[in-house]
């Protein structure tokens, strides 16, 4: 069978026994596939992982990636994507009125899958601001939450 990557030399954790091993990975169109039965095996690529743990992508559930868009917003390709982190959800950075910039100049941009946890404060969670995170429900606004959840009902997963 011909295979996308063979991983050989993995560290591989197996959590029945909570114990490592090392034993070798075989990709196919972009998942982990049985090892051959015939022992044959190619692939494109060919990783020597000596020393090193293979794991499916890894989810980060609450990190800020709402980069230039807040001030503590990171970039999820260069903080997720070195960590083995393909699904992260953003905690807040973006509330109504500015999911729409994270969702544009962010989200559709990034490697890695990002989810977000809108913000019921209008504008999300910012740091050097007297009240962090306006949790006045006066300034919230329901209306537009629901209609912002709807429109991007396939990254909103909640509000915070």
């Amino acid at each position: 069978m011909k295979y996308d990557y063979i991983i050989k030399n993995a560290k591989l954790v197996d959590f029945n026994k909570l114990s490592t091993y090392s034993g070798t990975v075989y990709v196919k169109d972009g998942v982990f596939a049985e090892a051959p039965s015939d022992g044959v095996a190619e692939a494109q690529f060919e990783v020597d992982a000596k020393n090193n743990y293979v794991v499916p992508g890894l989810v980060d559930e609450h990190v800020h990636l709402n980069y230039l868009n807040s001030n503590i917003g990171a970039n999820a390709d260069l903080l997720c994507i070195p960590m083995g982190v393909t699904t992260a959800v953003d905690g807040g950075t973006s509330g109504w009125t500015n999911v729409e910039g994270f969702y544009t100049n962010n989200i559709v941009r990034y490697v890695p899958n990002v989810k977000v946890y809108l913000h019921v404060s209008p504008y999300g969670v910012h740091s050097g601001v007297i009240h962090e995170e306006n949790h006045d429900p006066a300034d919230f606004n329901v209306e537009q939450i629901i209609k912002k959840s709807v429109k991007y009902k396939d990254v909103i997963v909640g509000c915070i």
